[in-house]
């Protein structure tokens, strides 16, 4: 007689052949003893909007389950310190409300490292971070000099689509890229000379969001991952539906593109994502350049590791008021039930999935709330 799980694994397997779609459907108990069983599927868009009411103050995030103090996180930074900064916010108070926060709440000690271009940047860095100094290790360095283009994967061989008239695309993100690369290397450094081991989790982040009341960094999603995963928002700023439940064959959902915005995860797969510009493994090139950072990240994500790094979504969704101000302007976020959302089993002991048979964990108030 067949075994239940036997058919979740062959179900599995052949959906995942046929739809290589990135976020993990997992089985509560039969996946923990077959993790190969473990498979993806894809789905079609749901691009509900909801109008929500403002809140004067967004809800805290309550205390998360105590942590060893052992566990260490990093987050960097990079480039112009008030880029994009809209007046009338408190970008301090947001990045400490919905990413700082709920790793102290959890004894989880917090390092910032951040880079600038010029003594203006730094300055404006050291600025920006003197509150976060009071509890955070914090270290602001000097940007490294960029690279000869020519030599990198924002060539235009490798970076320019045939459609684009000008270079200047490339050119910016290799300027993003660059600049990334230099406070990953001020990591590095701190890691082999102050800390003397590795950091347990990074985090990718910008200071130029403003979060959606209740949301915020959910500590079980680190504490669950396995070291070949990493998580991205399952909405970008930009958008007003889930990226990753977009129609298959768009070219605008895995594994065509990937949210380049914000980035989480263990130090081996942050360190995969984070060595894109000093990676040249011929596998990672693009044959075909799409011409666009979330195309050419998405690409490198795929083959920057053997096996391959796993991506999935997780419910954090935040706004950009001084930029592409398109999710969260006047109080709309995208309100739909996140069908691909990875969820881990309440208290982050083991890997969860989407669905409604395992619980969520609600580090933030209000988080994975959907109105009807």
């Amino acid at each position: 007689m067949t075994k239940p799980c036997d058919l979740i694994k062959r179900l599995f397997f052949h959906r995942a052949m046929a739809t290589p779609m990135p976020a993990c459907f997992r089985v509560a108990g039969c996946c923990q003893r077959h993790p190969k069983a473990c498979g993806v599927m894809a789905s079609e868009p749901n691009r509900s909007v909801s109008r929500l009411v403002p809140v004067a103050r967004p809800p805290r995030c309550p205390s998360a389950p105590t942590r060893q103090a052992s566990t260490a996180v990093a987050i960097l930074f990079a480039g112009p310190p008030f880029h994009k900064h809209a007046p009338g916010y408190d970008y301090v108070e947001e990045f400490q409300r919905a990413l700082v926060a709920p790793l102290l709440n959890a004894n989880i000690s917090v390092s910032i490292f951040a880079t600038g271009a010029n003594e203006a940047e730094i300055a404006g860095w050291r600025r920006f971070l003197a509150k976060l100094k009071e509890t955070c290790t914090v270290e602001v360095g000097s940007s490294l000099p960029l690279p000869d283009r020519s030599t990198t994967r924002f060539s235009d061989a490798e970076c320019k689509h045939r459609h684009m008239k000008s270079s200047a695309p490339c050119i910016n993100v290799l300027y993003i890229w660059s600049h990334l690369d230099s406070t990953f290397q001020l990591l590095r450094h701190h890691e082999a000379r102050v800390r003397l081991r590795p950091f347990d989790y990074l985090i990718k982040a910008r200071n130029d969001f403003v979060y959606r009341p209740g949301h915020c960094l959910d500590v079980a999603w680190l504490l669950s991952m396995p070291t070949d995963v990493l998580a991205v928002p399952s909405v970008e700023m930009h958008t007003t539906d889930r990226w990753l439940e977009r129609s298959w064959g768009s070219g605008a959902t895995w594994p065509d593109v990937v949210n380049d915005q914000l980035a989480f995860g263990p130090r081996f797969s942050m360190g995969a994502y984070f060595e894109l510009l000093r990676n040249h493994e011929e596998s990672t090139r693009m044959p075909r350049p799409p011409g666009h950072m979330e195309g050419m990240l998405s690409h490198y994500l795929r083959h920057a590791r053997s096996p391959p790094l796993q991506i999935v979504t997780v419910e954090l969704q935040y706004s950009q008021p001084g930029g592409k101000y398109i999710n969260g302007r006047d109080g709309q976020w995208v309100n739909s039930h996140c069908r691909w959302c990875w969820k881990p089993e309440a208290g982050g002991a083991a890997m969860g999935g989407v669905g409604g048979g395992l619980t969520p964990v609600a580090t933030c108030a209000n988080n994975n709330v959907t109105e009807s």
